[in-house]
């Protein structure tokens, strides 16, 4: 390894055990340490945990506390990251529409059955819900009808934080829920893991939406990232609906608290005149 003042420390590392893609075991040779790496999935991340076992407390003292160990790992780790984010370019689709809305508003009709009826799907293609729970590893399952005929479609929910955000994966299925490829594109992803995240200022929700491939195979990376204009055109069409629900919706709620104020201003009061 080369250092940042122009040194250079040989490192020798034996791996004694290689589990894929959950575990690697290995021994640093000098100073002496066991490392154990681990790697858990969730929600299309991974979580990396390092554990070091020294073999005496004057080996720990001396690569933790006189050479940096844990301020190196961090550095190393972030390094690691954005050399994944390079890897990763282009394979991930982002999208933002601002709603004149309130943000409890907007997680409602984004994350309710009755309301997603009536604005997701492609323009011109109404959905029907067949199933709906929205919990973690929930499914919202639903078809579509359009000029091109009848199409299932499922998200898989991963996580909520009400009213911030969703993290769900959605796929091409069929009526009973299994996954299944585009029926247009045979090599699209199976599985996109998209985020959405819901920020609000001065009474107005801005939606963001970003997503992208997960077990996909380099054909279908390819695929979904030269589709990036047509997703921007089916999704600002889709957001264009939402933002139509929301006016109506909105409208309504208004109308409703307006109603409620009538009535609670026509109270009387009755009592005792001399």
């Amino acid at each position: 390894m080369h250092g940042p003042k122009g040194m250079d420390f040989p490192n020798e590392i034996i791996y004694t055990e290689v589990l894929k893609p959950e575990r690697i075991v290995y021994t640093h040779t000098e100073p002496k340490f066991d490392c154990t790496v681990t790697f858990e999935k969730f929600a299309g991340k991974t979580k990396l945990t390092m554990s070091m076992v020294f073999e005496s407390a004057d080996v720990y003292n001396f690569v933790v506390k006189e050479h940096g160990a844990i301020e190196g790992q961090v550095q190393t780790i972030t390094r690691l990251e954005e050399h994944l984010a390079k890897m990763q370019e282009g394979q991930e689709f982002t999208i933002s529409k601002e709603f004149n809305a309130p943000r409890k508003l907007v997680y409602k009709v984004f994350t309710e059955a009755e309301h997603l009826e009536k604005w997701w799907g492609p323009p011109g293609a109404g959905i029907t819900v067949s199933r709906f729970d929205f919990s973690p590893g929930g499914m919202f399952l639903y078809s579509a009808k359009g000029p091109m005929g009848e199409m299932w479609g499922r998200f898989v929910y991963c996580e909520m934080t009400e009213p911030e955000r969703v993290v769900f994966i959605n796929s091409f299925s069929d009526k009973d829920g299994g996954i299944t490829p585009n029926p247009f594109m045979p090599n699209w992803p199976l599985e996109v893991l998209n985020i959405a995240t819901l920020t609000e200022h001065d009474g107005k929700t801005t939606m963001a939406l970003r997503g992208g491939p997960i077990n996909s195979t380099e054909e279908q990376l390819q695929v979904f990232k030269s589709m990036s204009g047509s997703m921007q055109q089916g999704f600002a069409g889709t957001f264009s609906q939402l933002d139509e629900y929301l006016k109506k919706t909105s409208a309504c709620v208004t109308y409703l608290l307006e109603i409620k104020y009538i009535h609670n201003s026509k109270k009387t009061y009755h009592g005792n005149h001399e």
